[in-house]
């Protein structure tokens, strides 16, 4: 369609997306409402598993990992903040991982995709059709991959036929270094989304460091072999 030729600029509109800021102020509201939103929803659960008499972590350790979470957001909101604020994109992905860690982790389908995984031939004795629930994760999967698209062209204000390449290898090592097992059944967003940040670290250090291309590409690919060989370890200690 476009000849194998780049297209640039593209609409005015796009910046919107891609290089436009919240203020700080906004963004401090934000973050406190992400805060206050993450430790009702761990506190809530422990509540939940107290009344159904399950096992509970001690308070200490909930304790710490609310203080983490704390930290880290304040941490973030602060450092995007001087510089010249979170950019648009953040919310709109934060707005997508809200969205689909309660279809993964709430819903009908999103723990059938976890029974699929985890046993394939279990499900299908379940009475799970299998079938119907892959197709829709592929059609999920050509969705985000379309919006990972928008994004990156919004951010660069050019589509180039080659603007993607070798971005699958840094999906894949962001899910298993996130802790996405490859033999399927284990994985969460939040640890996919920590994934991306030690790709995305990984990425930035070597580019700072002026690391030539294919180095980078030895790298990255790894780092994701480390990751798959502590997974297949895992599993076989489990």
């Amino acid at each position: 369609l476009t000849g194998g030729k780049t297209i640039a600029p593209l609409d005015p509109n796009l910046q919107w997306l891609g290089g436009e800021y919240i203020s700080n102020t906004v963004g401090y509201i934000l973050g406190i409402l992400v805060i206050g939103l993450l430790l009702f929803l761990q506190w809530s659960a422990r509540s939940k598993r107290a009344k159904m008499q399950l096992e509970l972590k001690p308070v200490r350790n909930e304790l710490i990992r609310s203080i983490v979470t704390v930290v880290l957001i304040v941490g973030f909101v602060i450092m995007m903040n001087a510089y010249k604020g979170i950019p648009r994109a953040v919310y709109l992905i934060a707005l997508l991982f809200g969205v689909f860690y309660f279809m993964t982790q709430k819903t009908v389908f999103g723990r059938r995709l976890y029974a699929i995984g985890g046993n394939k031939p279990a499900s299908i004795l379940a009475g799970i059709n299998v079938k119907k629930n892959i197709m829709m994760v592929l059609g999920l999967n050509g969705l985000i991959s379309s919006i990972a698209a928008i994004f990156l062209c919004a951010r660069l204000d050019s589509a180039a036929v080659a603007a993607g390449t070798n971005g699958e290898l840094d999906a894949i090592a962001s899910c298993v270094i996130g802790g996405a097992s490859l033999l399927g059944g284990v994985g969460s967003l939040p640890g996919v989304v920590i994934g991306a940040a030690v790709m995305a670290s990984i990425d930035n250090g070597m580019a700072l460091l002026d690391t030539p291309a294919f180095w980078q590409t030895i790298i990255k690919g790894l780092v994701l072999l480390l990751a798959v060989w502590f997974d297949m370890s895992r599993k076989k200690k489990n």
